[in-house]
């Protein structure tokens, strides 16, 4: 079995994926669809998208609001909607792949 990973997004510390996932997925079950995050529940999801792949795609000219909307996908996702009027999606999933800050966590 493999070995458990510290996960650091922002200034938290999850001993895990599983246990950052878990987290994150709590907070999109708070949101109704359409319904805007809170200001420090976006703090938190600006930290995961940075850890996202195509972070610089997604995030572009910056970041307006996050919100929860409806989506085309199985699993619920976060919708963030760009400066530029752009909303774009962001599994928790997708950002929790291993990403070179953890092994620093």
């Amino acid at each position: 079995m493999a070995k458990a990973h510290p996960v650091k997004i922002g200034n938290r510390l999850f001993g895990r994926a599983g246990d950052a996932s878990a987290f994150f997925s709590q907070m999109l079950g708070r949101y109704e669809l359409g319904e805007a995050v809170s200001a420090k529940d976006a703090e938190d999801l600006a930290h995961l998208l940075f850890r996202h792949s195509e972070a610089e795609e997604k995030i572009c000219s910056g970041i307006s609001f996050v919100d929860r909307a409806p989506d085309p996908y199985p699993e619920r996702c976060f919708w963030a909607v760009r400066k530029d009027g752009i909303a774009i999606d962001f599994a928790i999933k997708h950002c929790l792949l291993k990403h070179p800050t953890d092994e620093s966590a």
